[in-house]
């Protein structure tokens, strides 16, 4: 036995010794013994040479010495006589294993998702014609053009893309570029660091070459410094700045275009499916011992409070570690393999083979005991079910897949209308369902069959994986291309067990407890013991995807070409890298190319042979490879084909092992597992959700026969690295503040389209054809009145018509006089017409005189809405740089013309930059529409014809007039009835009795009797001899050698003074609506006054207020207004407009005293009032007249109305005529006419009624349609049946079925008080309306129809 005081505890080394030597406990401490007895202090001998033993034994004893030592002189408490001592005490201590988390946030990365088009072959070549300028404080010109894309080109640079491009701004030279307003769809790119701070760094740098050639560095404009510029060709070696590396790698003045593939553009291996795949649980590693204290058995010991220390097992921990050490199955793989439906047993599969893959829904319901406790499998079982799960979402009937080396075809699922329940879920029921997927073999290849067990690693087995190839062919013939990748790739551990730097199980164990098993503690000891349990690692880790690349002439039937290297992509973050590949084929075809993707399994097992290349974009230095025919360059290194380059470090232990069973040799993952597509833990997911690949571009690189150099013409360059603001490359635009010549005026540019021998007509028309005076005269009047064109032309033209129509828009006329080409103002502002003849029935040649007139909805004033650009400049830019232009809407309108007026618009937006030119353009319009009401043609000889296009003369005409005031009756006595007596004489009149045809004829009076003249009715005949100005639009010789002429009718004052000019820039005369207020005054204007007229309704209901307006014939301001008449009430009697009330019924006359500078003018306008409730309408028209006849048949028809309107128009027309039939009509616009019918059948014959005066003339609604019904839907649209109406879209299109200016016929079926259909006749079928109805339409009743029905024989 031990001596008192002299035992001390045994430490784990003490323990380790006893187990080498074999000692026993008594024996060892015989030996301790022994160690403090000869311990001393004496001199030191010097240094001496041990042997290893002695060393240990040395190094013991020191460890033994300064433990009893501490012991010795451990303060001990004075104890009371009979006392114990106090025992020795354990300590546990917690000891987290490391824990890693990379916290590392990976920024997103931005490609270019797409960009402009090349321009097509044979596209116009804009012209543009632009001059940016202030006047007077007020900005005009400047235009942004869209500029066509010539030449692209797509680059990979790893983490980003560029793009390198040339756009053709336009024809010519053209200097005038704004490089701060560059701009993709409505992006500028001065965000880019354009200016000095970027020109190292902006990740943008733009080119400028006016008038032609190649673009070099020399060119750069702005951005980063071309020498800095990636894109920049020139700085490697190239000859400017867009040239291309083609055939052989050489830098060449090539052709290049990228485009996007819209189809097959994914690959990548997805959705994976175990074969055999193991389940493991995420372990925790802790102890599985605990430490107590006992009282020893020695009474010796027991007597010097001595403890001893007794380890005891955990059983709940000792099986957690068991679960965490075990290797589970995942119920999922291949059980059987067919061919030509006979089972067979080898693992090559064949074209047509069938494979079977089982799921099965069986769970493990046993469990994991140590002693008395059992550890149950059922989050095993629950995370394999759902595995399963979404293995059985992954089989999808038809879809391709990789099985091993294989490609399959899934033919079929049993049961096919289930999906999968394992047993786990169906508990406590049970009942699961287990699925049997079919796979048809389409490329051979080898696979294994582990049914529905195995316990192997994602690369050590084949397992199952939807596959996607990508298949590009492109559009045209050409020897090299260049395939743009986006790879989004990674590996993510989040909360695995820290293998790598957790500690073996003997060392937690023995820590915990193990280490002091039996040994005796002390009595006032503290024993520290360490409680260990492992950490948990999340981190991003690199993932390897590699490829098969395949290539043949598109279109062919022949096989596919193979290189024999595999191409990969490596990625960690799952953030969008992009990589290229550039091939050039043995020739110039039209080429095809596959991308197939190959499993983990075949590159660990070299089942896909072939060196592997990595390919990284961010690398400068190329690989060039190949199979003899093609060559392949990419920016990449070949990586061995070993374990280590593909193992995760954090799946392997640094100590040696943990002690748990490895997996995958000496891995607890998998040794090759940046190749895997999945793993045995749940707790690392590889990208493999989707596809992880996309072709995202294609550069088709050729060769051209001759170096493109553009000449006269101006381009620009964009090098444009992608971003999060520049991932969209749609439409480039530039402002351009001076175009070609650096003029925006309209005659230049007029003048430049008939000479330019480049993109006008200067070809093949003479310079002498053009008036140089009139062109110039026209450019200084149009920038007087800042009229300016700035336009970007992008289309062909007929110079000679575009001419003709856009001179109308800025006031002018294009005229040809003897072959010359004269522009001169179509207005004149500020001078009388020139008169250039005077016509009468003299100098008119007989028989050719015809005048027309405008039909009645054509002549009512109107509202005119422009639209126009204005050019903005950037706020707080002191430099008037342009920026978006805005368009801008301006409605004009007389200051008579209601609100309610019909709408016209005209858009200038494409030219006109000048508020002041749409305001004007409004106001000739307006004009235009009220005063020129008919047009006349005739014919004089040449010597007669002293006129001019554009140019007024006067025509003498008599006007014979039947107007109802001079309406009389003759009784059957001869007794004549008039409002006046008539004198004794003989008179021209217009007389009917009743029965036969109205005729003009004589009659003679004598002593207030009719002489030989029954019964009638007559009007008296009023002839009228004036002279009224005309505009003549156009002259040609007829075959029989005369001169044509057609004029408008173009009224002027007694000075000679246009009307259409008149009170042109009087702010009373005109009601402006949308103005900014950017109008200026074209100069000064001279003040005159020459006339009044005022503009209002004829009629009016008694008590009812209308509008009225006096506009002054003249210019300036400071006129006094005095209305006055009989009967009338005026609202403002002083100003230029006011409202007018009839206070009883009857005729009216409106005056107005218009005044200024001792200057009085007074207009007139007779006004109808009519009582309240008896207003004038057209009331019901009937047409009369035989309804029978034989072909051919002629009779009179005649139409009268129940209403009380007396300004009648009429319009007669036949809705219906048989097959064959013809209508002739004696005349269409008179109360009574006569019809002829030719050819046998049913005719139907109308007359519309039209009235200004009639409040029921017109019906004009706003109307939605009901295409299921074919209704068409207004509220109380007062519509009859047989009434005739057309439609407007106002916007849209209108629905299938309608056009517009159509006559259609309301219907009686379907007729309500807010409904009605239509039919293309009078009581035809109801008009099958369909297709889209979502713009906003109109329905309009012009007058009133009655129809009469005539049967021919």
């Amino acid at each position: 036995m031990l001596g008192k005081r002299r035992h001390r505890l045994l430490l784990p080394i003490d323990r380790q010794i006893m187990d080498a030597l074999g000692l026993s406990e008594a024996q060892y401490r015989r030996f301790q013994l022994e160690q403090e007895r000869l311990s001393r202090q004496r001199p030191a001998e010097g240094p001496q040479a041990m042997d290893p033993l002695t060393a240990f034994l040395i190094n013991l004893a020191v460890s033994a010495v300064l433990t009893a030592a501490s012991y010795l002189l451990t303060p001990r408490p004075r104890l009371k006589q009979g006392q114990p001592p106090r025992p020795g005490t354990l300590r546990q201590e917690q000891q987290q294993g490391q824990q890693l988390v990379s916290r590392t946030e990976f920024a997103p990365k931005q490609g270019i998702a797409s960009a402009q088009d090349v321009v097509e072959l044979g596209s116009t070549i804009p012209v543009v014609w632009a001059h940016r300028e202030t006047i007077d404080g007020i900005t005009y010109g400047g235009i942004r053009v869209n500029c066509p894309m010539l030449w692209s080109q797509m680059l990979s640079l790893g983490g980003s893309q560029m793009l390198r491009a040339v756009y053709l701004v336009g024809e010519a030279s053209i200097t005038g570029i704004d490089p701060q307003q560059f701009a993709f769809g409505e992006n500028l790119l001065s965000s880019y660091d354009l200016g000095a701070a970027g020109e190292s760094s902006a990740r943008v740098t733009l080119y400028h070459r006016p008038g032609g050639g190649r673009i070099r560095a020399t060119d750069r404009i702005a951005g980063r410094l071309a020498a800095n510029d990636p894109g920049n060709a020139e700085a490697s070696g190239a000859g400017d700045v867009f040239q291309v590396r083609a055939l052989n790698n050489a830098w060449q003045p090539a052709t290049c275009y990228t485009y996007s593939p819209s189809s097959q553009t994914t690959f990548g291996l997805f959705a994976p499916i175990g074969n055999g795949l193991a389940y493991r649980v995420n372990p925790q590693i802790r102890p599985i011992t605990q430490a107590n204290t006992v009282i020893p058995r020695d009474q010796g010991l027991q007597k010097e409070g001595y403890s001893l220390i007794i380890c005891s097992r955990d059983n709940a921990a000792k099986a957690q570690r068991e679960k965490g050490d075990a290797i589970s199955q995942s119920r999922c793989g291949l059980t059987a393999h067919r061919r030509s439906g006979s089972p067979v047993t080898s693992n090559t599969l064949l074209v047509d083979d069938e494979v079977d893959l089982y799921l099965d829904p069986g769970a493990d319901t046993g469990t994991f005991s140590s002693g008395d406790y059992s550890e149950s499998k059922g989050d095993i079982t629950t995370a394999v079910a759902g595995r399963q799960r979404s293995w059985d979402d992954a089989i999808v009937v038809g879809e391709l897949y990789r099985i091993g080396s294989a490609v399959c075809v899934c033919s079929g699922r049993n049961p096919s209308d289930d999906v999968f329940r394992s047993d786990v879920d169906q508990q406590p029921i049970g009942g699961g369902i287990g699925v049997t997927a079919t796979f048809r073999v389409v490329e051979a290849g080898e696979a294994d069959f582990p049914g529905s067990g195995g316990t192997r690693a994602g690369t050590a087995a084949p397992h199952l994986m939807r596959m996607a190839r990508a298949t590009v062919a492109i559009p045209q013939p050409a020897q090299v291309i260049e395939i743009g990748i986006r790879s989004t790739l990674g590996i993510r551990v989040a909360g695995l067990c820290n293998f790598r730097d957790a500690l073996p199980y003997a060392e937690v164990d023995g820590r915990a407890c193990d280490y002091f098993n039996l040994s005796l503690l002390p009595p006032y000891q503290v024993l520290r013991l360490t409680i260990y349990q492992s950490s948990t690692i999340t981190q991003p880790e690199t993932r390897y995807s590699f490829h098969r690349l395949r290539y043949r002439i598109a279109g062919s039937s022949s096989s596919w070409s193979t290189l024999p290297q595999l191409f990969g992509f490596s990625g960690s973050t799952q953030q969008a890298q992009f990589n290229f590949l550039r091939i050039e084929f043995p020739t110039r075809q039209r080429w095809e190319v596959r991308i197939d993707p190959v499993s983990g399994w075949e590159v660990r097992t070299n089942r896909a042979t072939g060196d592997l290349i990595v390919v990284d974009a961010r690398l400068s230095s190329l690989l060039t490879v190949g199979d003899g025919a093609a060559v392949v360059r990419v920016p990449g290194e070949i990586v061995a084909r070993q374990a280590s380059v593909f193992q995760m470090p954090c799946t392997i232990n640094t100590r040696g092992g943990i002690g748990m069973p490895n997996l995958d040799g000496g891995n607890y993952v998998d040794e090759w597992a940046r190749l895997a597509e999945q793993f045995a833990y749940d707790e690392i997911t590889a990208s493999v959700g989707n596809p992880e690949h996309e072709v995202t571009y294609i550069n088709v690189i050729d060769t051209a026969p001759t170096t493109p150099t553009y000449p006269d013409m101006t381009l620009v360059g964009v090098n444009i690295r992608s971003s999060s603001e520049a991932s969209q490359l749609g439409q480039l635009s530039v402002y351009v503040n001076d175009g070609i010549s650096g003029s925006h005026s309209f005659p230049d540019l007029l003048r430049a389209g008939l000479l330019n021998t480049r993109y006008g007509v200067g070809s093949i028309l003479s310079p002498l054809q053009v008036d140089e005076a009139s062109f110039a005269y026209a450019t200084a009047w149009t920038r007087d009145h800042r009229y300016f064109c700035d336009l970007g032309l992008e289309r062909s033209v007929n110079m000679r018509s575009w001419g003709n129509d856009t001179a109308a828009l800025f006031l002018l006329d294009l005229v040809t006089r003897n072959g010359i080409s004269y522009l001169q103002p179509a207005v004149l502002f500020d001078e009388p017409e020139q008169i250039t003849g005077l016509f009468n029935a003299g100098n008119i040649i007989e028989g050719t005189f015809k005048l027309s007139y405008l039909e009645q909805a054509e002549r009512q004033p109107p509202r005119v809405s422009v639209k126009w650009r204005e050019e903005r400049r950037a706020e707080g830019d002191g430099s008037n740089r342009g920026l978006f232009p805005v368009t801008r809407e301006v409605t004009v309108r007389e200051a008579g013309t209601p609100e309610t007026a019909p709408l016209e618009t005209l858009d200038l937006s494409d030219f006109c930059t000048s508020e002041r030119h749409a305001i004007d353009v409004g106001k000739l319009k307006a004009r235009l529409k009220r005063l020129i009401t008919h047009q006349v043609t005739f014919e004089t000889v040449p010597q007669q014809a002293t006129l001019a296009p554009g140019r007024c003369f006067r025509l003498a005409m008599e006007t014979v007039a039947y107007a109802a005031p001079r309406n009389g009756a003759i009784l059957s006595d001869g007794t004549i009835s008039t409002s006046e007596p008539l004198p004794d004489g003989t008179y021209q009149v217009l007389l009917w009795d009743g029965v036969g045809a109205i005729q003009e004829t004589q009659l003679q009076v004598l002593n207030g009797r009719a002489v030989e003249q029954g019964a009638a009715v007559f009007c008296l005949q009023e002839i009228n001899a004036m002279e009224t100005t005309y505009k003549v639009q156009s002259m040609a010789f007829t075959e029989a050698g005369n001169i044509s002429v057609t004029a408008l009718h173009w009224p002027t004052q007694a000075d000679g003074y246009s009307d259409v000019v008149a009170g042109w820039d009087l702010t009373g005369n005109w009601v402006i609506d949308g103005a900014i207020g950017s109008t200026d005054a074209p100069g000064t204007i001279t003040p005159t006054f020459t006339g009044v007229q005022i503009t209002g309704p004829t009629t009016l209901t008694v008590g009812v207020a209308g509008s009225y307006a006096a506009v002054v014939i003249g210019t300036g301001t400071g006129f006094t207004y005095a209305w006055s008449g009989a009967g009338l009430t005026f609202g403002s009697s002083t100003a230029a407009t006011t409202t007018i009330t009839a206070s009883s019924a009857g005729s009216k006359t409106a005056s107005c005293a218009v005044s200024r500078g001792g200057t009085t003018i007074t207009a007139t306008l007779p006004i109808l009032a009519a009582a309240a409730g008896s207003s004038v309408t057209i009331g019901t028209p009937t047409v009369a007249g035989n309804t029978t006849g034989t072909t051919p048949a002629t009779a009179s028809y005649s139409v009268t109305i129940s209403g009380s309107a007396t300004d009648l128009g009429y319009s007669w027309f036949s809705p219906v005529v048989p097959s064959g039939g013809v209508v002739t009509w004696s005349a269409t616009n008179l109360a009574t006419v006569s019809a002829t019918f030719t050819g046998a059948g049913t005719y139907q014959i109308a007359c519309r009624v039209t009235s200004v005066a009639a409040t029921d003339a017109t019906i004009d609604r706003a109307v939605t349609f009901s295409l299921a019904t074919d209704l068409v839907n207004a509220v109380a649209h007062g519509l009859i049946a047989n009434d005739a109406v057309t439609f407007t879209a106002v916007s849209g299109a209108l629905p299938t079925g309608l056009q517009e200016q159509t006559t259609y016929w309301v219907r009686s079926g379907g007729l309500t008080a807010d409904a009605f259909t239509v039919a293309a006749s009078p009581g035809g079928a109801a008009i099958d309306l369909s297709g889209s109805a979502t713009g906003s339409y109109r329905v309009t009743r012009l007058g009133k129809v009655d129809l009469h029905q005539v049967v021919i024989t």
